[in-house]
């Protein structure tokens, strides 16, 4: 049986490229919403969000790691998603939860993103994190996980198919 949540699944992609169009200010918030209300270890909420409009910003974070995120300069906006390290030993396993289900809100209202890893990234002089931190203003205790760029698809990706998973090489004990 397929469901609504699988389906979601199945047609959400990577987007790298976006229109002009802004983001809609309901779309935003229903994707900050999904984050929000991802499960968290213990209950602690040790992930949080910064959302980037600026465009200079957008810019600025589009170097921050040496590949793999000049898509947030031409992105409508970015969600820099970061975890309190001194609030959870779990941050990552947090704010990694935030992103998947950001990724699936926005898909789910035909806006595209793309995860932008940052941590354990850098640049040609130093960590992407220490970067970003310092971009923003974050504390010594915060850590970067990753940037949630947003805009709408310039072209829209096929779902895949469910054939394409190959279910039966799971191993069952």
């Amino acid at each position: 049986m397929m469901t609504d949540l699988i389906q979601a699944m199945l047609s959400r992609h990577s987007i790298r490229q976006y229109t002009d169009e802004p983001l809609q200010e309901e779309h935003l918030q229903m994707i900050l919403l999904a984050g929000m209300c991802a499960p968290s270890s213990r209950n602690l909420k040790s992930g949080h969000m910064i959302v980037v409009k600026d465009k200079t910003m957008l810019e600025k974070l589009s170097q921050a790691k040496t590949a793999g995120g000049q898509m947030l300069k031409n992105a409508a906006c970015a969600i820099v998603v970061y975890g309190d390290a001194s609030a959870s030993d779990a941050w990552i396993e947090d704010c990694s939860l935030m992103m998947g289900q950001m990724h699936l809100a926005a898909d789910d209202m035909g806006v595209g993103s793309c995860w932008v890893q940052i941590r354990n990234r850098h640049n040609a002089s130093e960590s992407a994190d220490a970067t970003i931190k310092r971009l923003l203003s974050l504390k010594e205790t915060d850590c970067v996980e990753a940037i949630l760029s947003l805009g709408y698809p310039v072209k829209k990706q096929p779902a895949y198919e469910v054939d394409q998973f190959e279910l039966n090489s799971i191993k069952v004990i």
